[in-house]
């Protein structure tokens, strides 16, 4: 992973953060895993556009946890 990647990480849970620290009721989003499937699959297919791989490279589903998306320390 490089370290634009990791930047990026960070910045995007640096805003999930914020936002949810603004709008406390998104926090009912989180509970939605098809919620999340739905962004990763984007997620998905714009990692393949910027890596130039094949889409197929990246999991077909989130392998994550939402613990593991949110923990500043993760990756």
């Amino acid at each position: 992973m490089t370290k634009s990647w990791v930047n990026t990480i960070s910045n995007c849970r640096n805003q999930i953060q914020d936002c949810l620290e603004d709008t406390p009721s998104l926090q009912r989003l989180l509970k939605d895993w098809e919620w999340i499937q739905k962004y990763y699959r984007r997620a998905r297919r714009d990692a393949a556009n910027e890596t130039q791989k094949p889409i197929e490279t990246f999991p077909l589903e989130c392998p994550l946890t939402m613990e593991q998306l949110l923990d500043p320390e993760f990756l």
